[in-house]
């Protein structure tokens, strides 16, 4: 396989879909050039059972000949074809993606569960850059404990 990044700083195209309180980003991120597959960035805001509202953010894959699609929720799995710059532009590109759902959808409150136990700080670093554009948004961003490695934060949009 080789991956064939298409997103870019210079152009970023977007689409953004809603129903409800759902919200979703969806940006195209690349292709494999020698199998009928492309990969796309979904950034989204999605009520809960309970009513409160996740932010979530994933890579799919989408295989055109057998017509199915896989979600790729770890950065550890996605590891396999997104490397170095690409991995950069891809954060670039749902930290500028959830800024764009913010400004849409407004939500008073949010919830984000890092999808992996136990992150490196490598990882973390991704989660308190994510928290950063929460805080520019005009949200405050806390963090409970870990609880069995998971890292769990709120976002409570300040009047």
């Amino acid at each position: 396989m080789a991956f064939v990044r298409v997103l870019n700083e210079e152009e970023f195209q977007a689409e953004t879909f809603r129903s409800g309180n759902s919200w979703s980003i969806v940006v195209n991120v690349g292709y494999d050039d020698e199998k009928p597959i492309s990969y796309s960035l979904h950034v989204g805001l999605s009520p809960m059972a309970g009513g409160p509202i996740e932010f979530y953010f994933q890579i799919v894959e989408f295989d055109e000949e057998y017509e199915s699609e896989h979600a790729f929720l770890s950065g550890k799995d996605t590891a396999c074809f997104l490397k170095g710059d690409d991995r950069k532009i891809v954060l670039w590109a749902v930290l500028t993606a959830a800024h764009m759902l913010l400004e849409a959808a407004k939500p008073e409150r949010v919830e984000y569960v890092a999808y992996d136990p136990d992150p490196p700080e490598k990882a973390l670093l991704k989660h308190w850059l994510i928290g950063k554009v929460f805080e520019e948004s005009g949200y405050e961003v806390s963090t409970a404990d870990p609880f069995h490695g998971k890292r769990v934060w709120w976002m409570v949009r300040q009047k």
